[in-house]
């Protein structure tokens, strides 16, 4: 949102399709498929899509790595001191760690954009037909407290927006969401949970 137009046109390379096979998320794009930015960001923050995160970030950087960097340093400018990211879709690595506080800052700065809580706040989006897809796309969030679709007992009204993760292998479940009770505009952030399922699933 910083570095791009929401109209821009992003094609889809062999960078984004590697998305679809790296263990995360992805919503099929082909190559040489044609998104705007926008369509892209709502694909990343409800679907948690890979292969979006991959082309935006060699849309926005040049190369992903050229991204990884530009994230790193806006991190620092937002007094991240314990952050160090080494890709831009959040897969675990080694390498890469970050803080629940640190988190709260980059959530609590982007929350300052309104197109950003438009996307951040969304329950579903429609993709509409693309160069090589005939047919739409829907993709909706994950964040439950949110989208009551799924487990409705979550629901929260007073919930804006949010983004959850879950790694199998390393970090676990996580969230970040953004809330407004009594007057007053909340970020919350938990990292590293674990998964835990009622007997009904």
């Amino acid at each position: 949102l910083e570095n791009g137009n929401l109209s821009d046109n992003v094609t889809m390379t062999a960078t984004g399709l590697s998305g679809a096979t790296d263990g995360g998320v992805h919503i099929s794009a082909q190559l040489d498929e044609v998104f705007t930015l926008e369509q892209c960001l709502y694909a990343i923050v409800l679907a948690s899509a890979n292969d979006m995160a991959l082309q935006v970030a060699e849309h926005i950087g040049g190369t992903v790595e050229g991204f990884v960097e530009l994230m790193n340093s806006r991190a620092k400018e937002l007094g991240c001191t314990n952050t160090m990211l080494v890709n831009c879709h959040g897969l675990d690595n080694v390498q890469q760690y970050t803080t629940a506080r640190d988190i709260a800052k980059i959530i609590l700065a982007a929350s300052e954009n309104p197109t950003f809580m438009e996307i951040f706040g969304a329950k579903t989006y429609t993709m509409p037909p693309t160069n090589k897809n005939e047919k739409e796309r829907e993709v909706t969030s994950g964040n439950h407290l949110k989208y009551e679709m799924h487990l409705p007992q979550f629901n929260d009204l007073r919930v804006t927006g949010g983004m959850p993760s879950y790694v199998s292998a390393g970090s676990g479940a996580s969230i970040a969401f953004t809330a407004e009770d009594k007057g007053m505009e909340l970020v919350f952030v938990i990292l590293g949970s674990v998964r835990t399922y009622e007997d009904n699933g």
